[in-house]
């Protein structure tokens, strides 16, 4: 296997463990829009009690609109209507580049 075969699996395997999770996008600052991915990276949260009803001050679980807000860039598929066909969002650069690939069988 290649470094970017195993690159790509691991990517993969990520986001499918993520997935499952109860919050795959992670935690944002709605205050200043900082991002993390883990509970114990949320300044002064309690672990005591459960997190969704106890984050501290402006911290809430992130959505699918506030991960996408952090890709590097998302490249559309557009008809001649306007209509949004598909979508590349690219989530790494530089070698080797990975993206989530939104098209079907068009």
């Amino acid at each position: 296997m290649s470094n970017a075969s195993d690159y790509a699996d691991s990517l993969a395997e990520m986001w499918r463990g993520r997935a499952d999770s109860e919050t795959p996008f992670g935690f944002v600052n709605t205050w200043d829009d900082t991002t993390v991915d883990d509970i114990d990276d949320v300044p002064d949260f309690n672990h005591l009690e459960h997190y969704a009803d106890n984050l501290p001050g402006h911290w809430a679980k992130a959505t699918a609109h506030d991960w996408l807000r952090d890709v590097l860039d998302i490249e559309y598929l557009v008809t001649s209507r306007r209509e949004y066909k598909a979508a590349r969002i690219y989530v790494t650069i530089g070698g080797p580049n990975a993206y989530i690939d939104t098209a079907s069988a068009l």
